[in-house]
Order: C-alpha cells, then structure tokens, then sequence
C-alpha cells in the first residue's frame, strides 16, 4: 500500500501514546473521553473519532475491557474482596462493576473467582 511507504511522522505514534496513557490511568474513576483528549490537546470529539478510527474500537469499550482484564487479574491472583477490585480498576461503585463485568464475561465476578 502507498500508504505503508510514507515516512513516519511523530503525529504516527499518537495511538501509542494513547494506550499508554489509558494503561497508566485506567484505575482512576475520573478518567474519560474528555480527560483522556485533554491529556493530548484534543476536543472530546476529535478524540472519540481519532480514537475509533485508529484502534477499531470506542474509548468507552476499550476502557470497560481493560478495567475488566485488570480485575480478571485481581480475582485471580489476590485476595481482595470485589468492592476493592472494582475501585482498583476504576468504577465508583460495586454494582457498575458487577453490571460491566457480566456484560463482558458473561458471569458475575463472584462466579469467575
């Protein structure tokens, strides 16, 4: 493709630098499209689109997966109860994060222990 022979630019290594950020901030309750576009000098929704157009997938769809990865890793590897893994990994309150965890599991934390 012509594409794949043009030369790098910095502007390249923005989705980079995108997961990044949310990897480093996905347990802070506050994060969000605004946030997270705010980090990178963007408006919300330039970023939402930015967002989609280069990782395939919605901001709020990736933060959910990733707060659940990250508390599949908590049930299995500590003893916290679940209303500790869900403020760990970034949800205010326990029932958003037994809702978001089903969705995406299929199960509720408790059963997935």
């Amino acid at each position: 493709m012509i594409q794949d022979l043009a030369p790098e630019t910095e502007s390249d290594d923005t989705p980079r630098k995108i997961m990044a950020y949310i990897n480093e901030h996905y347990g802070d309750s506050s994060l969000s499209v605004t946030s997270a576009a705010e980090a990178f000098s963007m408006s919300s929704s330039y970023f939402s689109t930015y967002f989609k157009k280069h990782l395939d997938v919605t901001f709020s769809k990736y933060l959910e997966g990733l707060r659940i990865e990250k508390a599949c890793e908590l049930i299995r590897n500590s003893d916290l109860n679940i209303e500790a893994i869900a403020a760990e990994v970034g949800y205010t309150n326990s029932l958003s994060f037994r809702r978001a965890f089903k969705k995406v599991m299929g199960m509720p934390p408790s059963s997935y222990r």
